[in-house]
């Protein structure tokens, strides 16, 4: 392998480690792979690595996102399971079928039963452990994307949003 078969090789490396990790620099890898600095400049410029960064960051945003949307819905309808099965075992009550309760007393029985099974099945603490994964997710990418104070309105969004912040 001649010299410019193995520059070539170390090209291609620099280019596929600047695009997918935001922390490296092309500073960084002319040093680390033994590429003059301003070649590796020069190169970056004219292939467009910062926008392919860029877009690189932007697809990983959007399946994060999607990502975060997906795990949501699906927690949302466990949790419409759950209500719908407490509106059965309520809708009796609410009939005035069952003995002396008032639709108010029997509504804080039937509450009171969710939270208990929510909380021994540990699903609050499942979903508030996923929120919290994905929001971090989201929240690194972001970081790279916006400015500053776009990033910190979008964090505080986020995490007033979710219950977590």
């Amino acid at each position: 392998m001649d010299a410019r078969e193995r520059t070539s090789g170390k090209i291609g490396t620099a280019r596929w480690r600047y695009i997918t990790d935001e922390t490296v620099t092309l500073k960084t890898l002319a040093e680390e792979l033994g590429i003059s600095y301003p070649y590796l400049k020069n190169k970056a410029a004219h292939e467009r690595w910062a926008e392919q960064r860029q877009e690189f960051q932007r697809m990983v945003m959007e399946k994060a996102s999607a990502k975060v949307a997906d795990e949501v819905a699906r927690l949302a309808e466990e949790h419409r399971k759950i209500a719908r099965k407490a509106m059965e075992v309520a809708q009796p009550i609410f009939e005035g079928k069952v003995g002396e309760l008032t639709p108010f007393q029997a509504w804080s029985v039937i509450r009171e039963a969710v939270e208990l099974e929510r909380k021994s099945t540990g699903l609050d603490e499942q979903v508030k452990a996923q929120v919290v994964e994905h929001l971090v997710v989201l929240l690194n990418v972001a970081k790279t994307l916006l400015q500053p104070e776009q990033f910190e309105e979008l964090r505080t969004r986020l995490l007033e949003a979710s219950g977590v912040g």
